[in-house]
């Protein structure tokens, strides 16, 4: 990739640094800092602005404020913070120059801060969880390497990381000011909003070796935790060394002790959920703080919009009717659908075609008065998919398979899901099962044709 030169200029621009102080300061509007930062943002802009064109601005250790906090999961993290006015300012100035430069030169494997990605964006080619799921609906993904780097933000390298945007940069009043936020702290500091960037420049070289040389069909980096899905155990214990000698030798860090090889049917465990090749689930433990918080409708209201990507009707019904009287589900105002896995496929496609049906639902049709509406899981060449749609023929046949198998209760009292999920299991999966084409979707043998 060519260097590239007079970026200097563009950051420490006034019209830059008057958005990236808009940038620095969002969900921080009770900082008594940022609070006067608003007030006199003209003045300060200007004044930061010359600070950086004169040569003026410089950060040393001693302007970090350290202290500890623990995280959700009981961890301790040593946090390394600057103030908000100049310094932080002069960081969201810097990624807002670089950011799109630096996120070009990463593979398509890495899914944490950075615009666009995450565990369940919108953008599915950035989406962990979709990808992952994705994976793992591949006969190839039989077992997982899982790993993460040991205390690796401040096991960094910060010569290895100075040569990294060396690599890129000719422009030396630029790399003079990331100079001075590298080299004041030892590794990158727990708290900076350019830590997460820097992080990618200094594994970007993993990430390839792992892609490139290894030829790994399967890879994921969130952050420090790696993931890599293969068909052989032999392969991935053979790639977890060559792994950890190049973490080693080329950027001095380490892996922790808790790495293992494992089959993909024991469930992964990474990012909130827990991954298996036909669902996914809702990790233990923020399975544990949501239910203590179940009285809280704000809190409820953002853990339902995670349980949206994950199979979870029965921890869903769990939640709602355990000792849950402050709660009504109209107070969350979100609709939940029950996901099927795979890919969404066209019931044309499937026409004189043998599949299995795994799971389906019925229910009265929204859009046309008096029909039903179907969704369907089904096995198709050895690969789970999905079809749903208005087939009234097919829609009836499945419904009085249902009610075959319902008990009739003399007082009308509605099923839990688990009873629900009970009585599917006595008739569900059903094989074999062929579709045809006559004036209306329908199973073979089940229409009587004149």
């Amino acid at each position: 990739m060519k260097k590239i030169g007079n970026k200097f200029i563009e950051v420490c621009s006034v019209e830059n640094i008057e958005k990236a102080g808009i940038k620095a300061s969002m969900d921080k509007g009770d900082h008594l800092d940022v609070i006067f930062y608003k007030k006199n943002r003209k003045r300060l802009n200007e004044q930061l602005h010359q600070m950086l064109t004169d040569k003026e601005y410089s950060v040393k250790e001693e302007d970090y404020k350290i202290f500890t906090k623990q995280t959700a999961s009981g961890k301790e993290r040593e946090i390394h913070k600057l103030n908000f006015y100049p310094y932080r300012v002069v960081q969201h100035s810097v990624l807002r120059v670089m950011q799109e430069r630096w996120m070009k030169s990463l593979t398509n494997d890495v899914y944490n801060c950075m615009p666009g990605h995450g565990i369940n964006s919108n953008d599915l080619n950035h989406s962990f969880a979709h990808k992952l799921k994705r994976a793992l609906q591949d006969r190839y993904s039989v077992y997982a390497f899982k790993g993460d780097i040991r205390k690796f933000y401040p096991s960094v390298d910060n010569k290895k990381y100075g040569h990294e945007y060396r690599h890129e940069l000719k422009d030396k009043d630029l790399i003079q000011l990331l100079d001075q936020h590298n080299f004041s702290n030892k590794g990158l500091p727990i708290g900076s909003p350019d830590a997460q960037m820097a992080s990618h420049l200094v594994l970007r070289k993993m990430d390839r070796f792992i892609k490139e040389e290894l030829k790994a069909r399967y890879y994921f980096r969130y952050a420090d935790d790696i993931l890599i899905l293969s068909d052989s155990k032999e392969e991935l214990h053979q790639w977890m060394w060559r792994i950890r000698n190049f973490m080693y030798y080329n950027m001095k860090l380490e892996m922790k002790g808790d790495r293992r090889v494992f089959p993909v049917s024991k469930g992964i465990d990474v990012c909130g959920f827990v991954f298996f090749p036909a669902y996914t689930m809702l990790r233990k433990r923020t399975k544990k703080a949501m239910i203590l918080k179940r009285h809280k409708p704000k809190s409820m209201a953002s853990y339902m919009g995670i349980l949206q990507h994950c199979d979870s009707k029965n921890l869903i019904e769990k939640v709602i009717n355990q000792d849950n009287r402050h709660m009504k589900i109209s107070d969350f105002d979100i609709q939940i659908e029950r996901p099927f896995d795979g890919e969404l496929i066209k019931i044309d496609k499937l026409v004189d075609e043998e599949i299995d049906i795994v799971d389906f639902d019925v229910r009265q049709s929204v859009k046309n008065s008096g029909h039903l509406w179907v969704r369907m899981q089904i096995m198709y060449n050895g690969k789970r998919r999905f079809v749903k749609g208005g087939y009234d023929y097919i829609a009836q046949y499945l419904l009085k398979i249902q009610n075959l198998y319902m008990p009739v209760e003399e007082d009308d009292k509605k099923l839990t899901v688990k009873q629900m999920e009970e009585i599917k299991n006595k008739y569900l999966p059903l094989e074999k099962v062929i579709i045809r084409n006559n004036r209306g979707y329908y199973f073979e043998g089940t229409l009587k044709l004149n």
